[in-house]
């Protein structure tokens, strides 16, 4: 019963906002472990872990960004990504809860 409504509250959080992963960092296995998401036109974005669903707001100019930038997110990276996430519910409801509450639409 938990686990259907937990998958109800993921697409329910789907349908409300489109992703908006803008780019993603690897560790040293290729895999994806965090991920830059925002709007495009927006100065602030968030980080997002893929593995513990900690996240930090950052602006453009963030010195963190610059000697540690994100690669661009491709359709077939994006996939992966949310795939991963699909496995970890907690963390995938915190990403959506995290999208909807902090970046504008």
């Amino acid at each position: 019963m938990i686990k259907a409504n937990i998958i109800s509250l993921i697409l329910t959080m789907q349908e409300k906002r489109p992703n908006k992963v803008l780019g993603y960092r690897n560790d040293i296995h290729g895999e994806p472990t965090q991920t830059l998401i925002g709007s495009d036109d927006n100065e602030r974005s968030i980080i997002f872990c893929l593995k513990s669903g900690d996240s930090t707001i950052i602006t453009s100019r963030d010195l963190n960004i610059s000697n540690n930038p994100f690669t661009p997110c491709d359709e077939s990276v994006h996939q992966k990504i949310f795939r991963n996430m699909k496995k970890h519910p907690d963390i995938y409801v915190k990403f959506f809860t995290l999208l909807n509450e902090k970046i504008p639409r």
